[in-house]
């Protein structure tokens, strides 16, 4: 194998795992790959080999035998490598900080590494919703968990704004990115308010809405802004169970059949994150 350029995406969560594996399939062409872990450059093949074996190392209960910080999703296109990462929602800095501090140290002594492939150049994107607390907010908290890695300065700087879209950069000097999930109208919002923009869940909205009951107006903008994303979650969940009955949401964006191209393109919002995403694909 080559050696390859790397672009690391950090999710909170499954489906936004997903709905971003998805773009780069529909949109840029990566396709999905299943790696050993000799196959992967170093020094992610280092890491994950020492990551399983740390863990194996212990004795561990069955439910905790699937724990280890891994991808969930592999991609490739020519000597692009992606990796998408699901690090659980409120654990993102216990999750990723481990994994970070290996990578970097391996990463900043591989240049003298001789083996058959390597990662020449590592970019690092982070995933979040504004939820209630707008972009900025949503920002500076990637700024606060990050803000060294094993005690070397790293998130440092004022996150730059790419216009037109909601993604940020460190500077050109460093490969680190932000990208905000929102409502394309306002400072709020989540994944699923994009996801909304490209697919008509009126009537499966309606249904849910028949059988369950919504707190979205509360004067609690947290309380409200949560209760929508679920709302629009038990839609598409909904919508999904005629192709993939009992499914999850995750499974249902990934594999539906429901976010074709078309529709990506359809939502304002999936515009500017593709025009985003487009230097770094």
């Amino acid at each position: 194998m080559a050696d390859m350029q790397a672009l690391l995406i950090f999710c909170e969560g499954p489906h936004d795992a997903a709905f971003t594996r998805l773009t780069f399939e529909k949109i840029f062409n990566y396709q999905r790959k299943t790696l050993c872990f000799s196959e992967f450059p170093y020094p992610f093949n280092a890491i994950f080999r020492k990551s399983v074996q740390d863990h194996v190392a212990d004795d561990l209960r069955l439910d905790m035998a699937r724990k280890f910080f891994l991808p969930d999703h592999v991609l490739k296109k020519d000597n692009k490598l992606l990796l998408i990462f699901n690090y659980g929602g409120s654990n993102r800095k216990a999750s990723v900080t481990p994994f970070l501090e290996r990578l970097l140290v391996l990463h900043r002594s591989g240049q003298a590494f001789s083996g058959n492939s390597k990662a020449t150049e590592i970019n690092f994107l982070f995933m979040a919703d504004a939820d209630s607390i707008g972009s900025q907010r949503a920002l500076a908290q990637i700024s606060s968990d990050f803000s060294s890695i094993s005690e070397v300065p790293w998130i440092t700087d004022e996150w730059q704004r790419t216009n037109n879209t909601d993604g940020y950069s460190q500077g050109t000097n460093k490969n680190i990115y932000a990208y905000i999930w929102k409502h394309s109208a306002h400072d709020s919002g989540t994944l699923e308010n994009l996801i909304e923009e490209c697919i008509d869940l009126v009537p499966f909205l309606a249904a849910v809405d028949t059988h369950f009951q919504w707190d979205i107006v509360n004067p609690d903008r947290k309380r409200a802004t949560a209760e929508q994303a679920k709302r629009t979650k038990a839609a598409l969940s909904l919508m999904g169970q005629r192709s993939k009955p009992g499914s999850s949401m995750s499974v249902i964006v990934d594999q539906g059949g429901l976010l074709t191209a078309e529709r990506l393109v359809s939502s304002q919002a999936v515009r500017a994150l593709i025009h985003f995403l487009t230097p770094l694909a």
